[in-house]
């Protein structure tokens, strides 16, 4: 396979799955083994690094409205040393307050967890448990509050369940919209909330590959 057509097939694979709750590391590991690929460049840490810097340009240049007013707020908060009943600053620091776990867990087992769940086998078993985990939050959550009812409890929560997309296999998007979905988010708060902890995540990711 031509490395650049093989390229080109990982990033529309990643670009797909990065943002529906189907894991794209599970799926980046599962393409390259169905058609038997053997190409050292999609297993290079620069490709690797592509890949989310990709997904780092789609989540700023999509959420980027909303980046513009909580990073001022958060600031503002820091300032004032008050949230002032305004909701964009809360979130600014729920949104830090659930990046916490899912950074720690990745300095420290990204490596170890990664060579673990490599086998493709392993990851199609995750990526079936991770749709049930996923039926059921969105089956038994009670779906009655807005990003806005998060408490920091809660986000730390969802963050801990973001660290286990460490695992290939395991959605991102997925597990943390089953965390927000069993902590009470309707659908729509729970898949933005979701998308939102995405960016951080994905950017602390990107700088630690590339350094």
């Amino acid at each position: 396979m031509d490395p650049i057509i093989a390229s080109l097939i990982m990033g529309i694979v990643q670009g797909l799955t990065e943002f529906l709750p189907i894991s794209s590391s599970g799926h980046l590991l599962l393409v390259p083994y169905l058609f038997n690929w053997h190409e050292p460049f999609i297993d290079s840490l620069a490709f690797s690094v592509a890949l989310h810097g990709g997904t780092l340009a789609a989540l700023l240049v999509y959420f980027r409205e909303d980046w513009l007013r909580l990073i001022p707020a958060g600031l503002a908060t820091i300032r004032d040393r008050s949230f002032a009943s305004k909701p964009d600053r809360k979130l600014a620091w729920l949104l830090v307050a659930s990046t916490i776990p899912g950074g720690i867990a990745g300095v420290l087992l990204s490596d170890p967890i990664e060579n673990a769940f490599r086998q493709p086998g392993l990851v199609a078993i995750m990526l079936v448990l991770a749709g049930i985990v996923l039926w059921l939050a969105d089956r038994w959550g009670s779906r009655r509050h807005d990003v806005g009812d998060v408490s920091f409890r809660a986000a730390i929560g969802i963050g801990a369940a973001q660290a286990l997309a460490l695992i290939p296999g395991v959605s991102r998007s997925g597990i943390s919209m089953s965390a927000g979905l069993a902590a009470g988010l309707d659908r729509p708060a729970a898949a933005r909330y979701s998308f939102l902890m995405a960016m951080p995540i994905t950017a602390a990711a990107v700088a630690f590959e590339a350094l």
